[in-house]
């Protein structure tokens, strides 16, 4: 007895990729769910990124197969992480397109109005796909430091923490899959590179904007 056809019910490149890599077989006819709509609807009902993904992967699956009854539907949605932390995307209005805000602190200045909050050495995105809870994707962004200006761009010593400040000053460490930085300012392609990856739990945030300065 032949095996029923495989179908995946996206156009998702990446999705297409992870099936391919599997060796399998496989036919493409994108769902023409409304994400937009049915998010919009979701998030009315209060329901989690995470409720909202798992929906949107099964009303694709169960859109495709009510029209070929004996073949295996495959539907997937993803969640946008950024370093390990749950990024609130929101639908913009156009089919496929979300947004989102990060705040972040770029780096230690000799002065600065929050001192023992921790810089971050660079942005990690990661696109991770609720059905194979894989990291499917991603990219790095390294933030640009502004130059100084006045006393302290004047002598490279006033960088340096005063005498007896230098224990209480948070130690900073740079993620050690960065082997080489890349110029300031700019994103580069790969992610954390961790491959099974749980999507983070949802946050309380404020105006759709992840705050990597709040505590966890």
């Amino acid at each position: 007895m032949p095996s029923p056809p495989l179908i995946l019910a996206s156009a998702s490149l990446s999705r297409r990729e992870l099936l391919s890599h599997a060796g399998l077989s496989f036919d493409i006819e994108p769902s023409g769910v409304d994400e937009t709509e049915v998010t919009r609807s979701l998030q009315a009902e209060r329901a989690s990124p995470q409720e909202i993904a798992e929906k949107l992967a099964e009303m694709k699956a169960l859109r495709v197969s009510a029209r070929h009854g004996t073949a295996m539907v495959v539907g997937g949605d993803s969640t946008l992480a950024c370093n390990g932390r749950r990024v609130p995307l929101q639908p913009t209005g156009v089919q496929g397109e979300w947004i989102a805000g990060v705040r972040y602190k770029a780096w230690n200045p000799p002065a600065t109005l929050h001192p023992t909050t921790a810089a971050v050495g660079a942005l990690v995105f990661d696109l991770i796909d609720t059905w194979t809870r894989r990291a499917i994707g991603g990219c790095r962004f390294f933030p640009a430091r502004p130059a100084l200006t006045g006393p302290a761009a004047a002598s490279p010593a006033a960088l340096e923490p005063a005498e007896g400040e230098r224990d209480r000053l948070p130690r900073l460490a740079l993620s050690p899959l960065i082997w080489q930085r890349p110029r300031a300012g700019t994103f580069v392609p790969e992610g954390s590179g961790q491959g099974p990856m749980t999507p983070p739990p949802e946050e309380m945030v404020f105006g759709h904007v992840l705050d990597l300065t709040a505590p966890t």
